[in-house]
């Protein structure tokens, strides 16, 4: 494994469970949050905690099908895919949401560490960019939706 590819691992996790630089990790700002609030709204046109969580999990499995080399897979900004229906049973599913951030998690990281040196300079089919810019931007995209669901759980604390 190259030391990109490191890199773009330690960066994951950092976000995902350690310490990034910017402050608390999205596991630990989640398992701040009270299931009873993650369907709450600020405004009738905003999301949910579970809504954003939901958008974050649905471009993760994107970015983990074509690290795994599904060319066929593709989504538009404003497919159904970018924000799923979700299922309203507040005893169910923040559970099932924070069980499959964990899987991709663990897959991405998975795929990454069993990859070839050249996987992360493969061009993403039909785009101009590679793998290495589509983990990164996940890590982004983690970062600033993780920024909502703070300013959102925030709103709703008692």
């Amino acid at each position: 494994m190259d030391e990109k590819t490191k890199l773009l691992i330690v960066n994951l996790e950092n976000v995902y469970r350690r310490d990034p630089w910017y402050g608390d990790s999205i596991l630990s700002i989640l398992d701040k949050i009270k299931p009873n609030t993650i369907l709450n709204k600020l405004s009738t046109d905003s999301h949910s905690i579970a809504e954003l969580l939901t958008h974050v999990i649905s471009w993760r499995e994107f970015v983990l099908s074509k690290l795994k080399g599904d060319n066929k897979f593709n989504v538009e900004q404003n497919e159904s895919f970018n924000w799923k229906r979700i299922d309203s049973n507040e005893k169910t599913i923040w559970k099932s949401l924070l069980d499959a951030l964990e899987k991709n998690q663990n897959e991405i990281i998975k795929v990454l560490e069993n990859s070839d040196d050249i996987l992360l300079e493969k061009l993403v089919p039909g785009k101009n960019y590679n793998m290495s810019f589509l983990v990164d931007g996940i890590i982004q995209h983690d970062i600033y939706h993780l920024g909502q669901i703070s300013f959102i759980a925030s709103a709703f604390k008692n």
